[in-house]
């Protein structure tokens, strides 16, 4: 009677430490879970922010070579107005 309740309690701890283990995981898990949504929600920030930023660049660009093809018009049409006016 002494060695089935002395298994039984060495079942019991045994059955104590894997709920114990098993609660532990579940806590990593859920830890693990908002870590996941944290790092989607920032991934989609950083795609939204790199999208404006590559826009913004592709206006200075667009901005820069108006700016050059306006100033060589400029020399181009002040050229021709003091060699070719008269």
């Amino acid at each position: 009677m002494i060695k089935v309740q002395q298994q039984l309690a060495d079942v019991q701890s045994k059955m104590q430490q894997n709920l114990s283990l098993a609660m532990d995981r579940e806590q990593a898990l859920n830890e693990l879970e908002t870590k996941s949504a944290d790092l989607i929600h920032q991934s989609k920030y950083f795609q939204a922010k790199s999208q404006e930023v590559k826009r913004q660049a592709r206006w200075r660009q667009i901005k820069c070579w108006l700016g050059i093809v306006l100033g060589l018009g400029l020399v181009g049409f002040l050229v021709y107005l003091l060699f070719f006016s008269n």
